[in-house]
């Protein structure tokens, strides 16, 4: 079975090709250290489809991180930690 793989953001998404539903692809997306953080088992009909849920996946992780940390900071600024 063949994998595709690409980087994203210092993330690595790997694609098998995998039917289910109106699926062709499942998709893993790792983090930088190499963690799976996400599985994803219907990823998209496409290659490119794919790639584009995983890669929002990977936004939205990335997002959340920033919005954790934001918050950590103004709890320190008003020394709540």
């Amino acid at each position: 079975m063949a994998e595709l793989s690409k980087e994203y953001k210092g993330h690595r998404i790997e694609l098998t090709p995998f039917e289910k539903y109106c699926s062709r692809f499942s998709a893993r997306v790792f983090d930088p250290s190499g963690e799976v953080i996400k599985t994803i088992h219907a990823a998209g009909d496409t290659e490119e489809n794919a790639y584009a849920h995983a890669e929002r996946q990977v936004d939205f992780e990335l997002d959340l991180e920033r919005e954790l940390e934001e918050k950590k900071a103004a709890r320190r600024e008003l020394g709540l930690d």
